[in-house]
């Protein structure tokens, strides 16, 4: 009866969003959509492609806490021994770390994010220190750097936007965005190069005299473009000001429209110290860990871990060597 017939209408209902559904998987098969593309006054057409970033690494921060010691083989994710900071190579974005393992020396291995090998990800380095005491240079962290992260959007109409550096440095980078490149599109579809000046000032603090320069960025592009600026300078801590020369874009209207909006995304103040400081008499083991940003691996990655294992004296014939064990015997 009505139970009946309300199953059959349902079951109908559901074949057929079934089929619409199938019938849409096949014209996204045979017709997928496409990405937007822009015609250049060449004819080219451009598709709009993206930048990755890679935001930060989830292991833990222990300033000042105490460096562990490893007895036996383990598997761990060691802490930051130091803030991490970005390099821009081109529109590529490089993250490097410093990772303080043990005490002593350990031999470390098989490294992962997650529980992903590190070597499936593009791009990805790493430098081992073991027994380290400071005579031997570190390849990222010679000087310890800050980063402070913001987006300001820089307008002609705002002018000056200023923020200070850390305390005792030498070095520091302005990284720029501009996330929808540099290009002017008229009512055609046709693209045209698009330039935009920016001035950049600096002073130490307390002092009423600045430097400044000026730089000049051009594109015909509408794929987001990366932009450092790097100031060097005495050690001290200095007052940083940007500001954009060329006048806003304003004529962006149903027909055409001009791309040239970037944010100042970043300040990294590098200081003249390095980032960890050795003693010969209290020895450690370090990782540096450089990440490429991709569309693989982006965002808050996950946490870097090794398997470590300490190196105790091991009998062999009637000597004893130093050697990977995880033998209590050897171990105390």
């Amino acid at each position: 009866g009505l139970p009946t017939l309300h199953l059959g209408a349902m079951a109908g209902a559901i074949a057929g969003g079934l089929v619409l559904f199938g019938g849409m998987l096949l014209v996204n098969a045979l017709c997928p959509v496409s990405t937007p593309k822009l015609t250049t006054n060449n004819g080219d057409s451009e598709a709009s492609q993206k930048i990755w970033s890679i935001d930060g690494a989830q292991n833990k921060t222990d300033p000042y806490g105490p460096v562990p010691t490893v007895l036996g083989k383990i598997r761990f994710a060691p802490r930051f021994a130091s803030q991490s900071y970005s390099v821009l190579v081109g529109n590529d974005q490089y993250v490097r770390y410093l990772f303080v393992v043990s005490t002593g020396d350990v031999t470390v291995e098989n490294p992962r994010l997650g529980d992903t090998s590190l070597w499936n990800y593009q791009g990805a380095e790493w430098r081992v220190h073991r027994n380290w005491t400071g005579s031997e240079a570190l390849v990222w962290f010679n000087s310890a750097a800050t980063t402070e992260s913001f987006n300001l959007a820089m307008k002609n109409s705002v002018g000056w936007q200023t923020r200070t550096t850390a305390k005792d440095c030498n070095h520091a980078q302005l990284i720029l965005i501009f996330d929808s490149g540099l290009k002017h599109i008229d009512s055609q579809g046709n693209g045209f190069s698009v330039s935009v000046d920016v001035e950049c000032r600096y002073r130490a603090v307390g002092s009423s005299n600045w430097t400044t320069s000026t730089y000049h960025y051009e594109g015909c592009t509408i794929n987001p473009m990366r932009k450092s600026i790097d100031l060097w300078f005495p050690s001290g801590q200095y007052e940083i000001g940007l500001r954009r020369i060329t006048a806003d874009s304003d004529s962006e209207t149903t027909t055409e429209t001009t791309r040239d909006a970037f944010t100042w995304s970043a300040l990294q103040s590098f200081r003249t110290k390095p980032a960890v400081v050795g003693d010969s008499r209290h020895p450690m083991t370090l990782v540096e860990l450089s990440l490429k940003a991709t569309e693989q691996l982006n965002g808050n990655v996950d946490e870097f871990n090794v398997e470590c294992t300490s190196l105790a004296p091991v009998p062999s014939g009637d000597s004893w060597v130093q050697q990977p064990t995880n033998n209590p015997a050897s171990l105390f």
